[in-house]
């Protein structure tokens, strides 16, 4: 994962976070510095899905990293003349609908699947975290792609 840090003239720093194909700097943190011995408070906008995926890659998992892992890992962005503000965690809900198998024509519930049981506990325990606020966006099924 690569993270791009710019501070200008002004005391303003932008990190950069490529967080998916199609808008590749989605996830960025803005920050000011308010004053001389004074630490910059840091707002940490993440794609939630996209962050899963990655360190699941980059730690060798073989299941997604559960809410401890995350929050440590955007803990270690912030350096020492920095503290968290907020940490703002983008997700879309695990989908609550029902479909129909294309092959087996199997009805299928995707609320009651082990990953969308996964997801949810995820987010609540990340809500319950200490400066993480959990943003939960609208999954809808499109159908299957053979």
């Amino acid at each position: 994962m690569y993270i791009y840090r710019h501070t200008n003239n002004i005391n303003l720093t932008i990190i950069l976070i490529p967080c998916s194909n199609t808008i590749p700097w989605a996830g960025f943190f803005l920050y000011k510095q308010r004053g001389e011995n004074v630490k910059k408070s840091v707002a940490i906008i993440v794609d939630g899905q996209f962050l899963l995926h990655r360190l699941k890659d980059a730690l060798g998992l073989s299941k997604y990293p559960d809410a401890t892992v995350i929050k440590k890992f955007l803990y270690n962005l912030i350096i020492e003349e920095e503290e968290i503000y907020r940490i703002f965690f983008y997700q879309g809900e695990p989908s609550k609908q029902k479909s129909t198998k294309p092959i087996s024509k199997e009805e299928i519930e995707f609320k009651d699947s082990e990953t969308a049981i996964f997801f949810s506990n995820l987010l609540n325990d990340l809500a319950k975290q200490e400066l993480i606020a959990v943003r939960v966006g609208e999954t809808q099924f499109r159908g299957w792609k053979l």
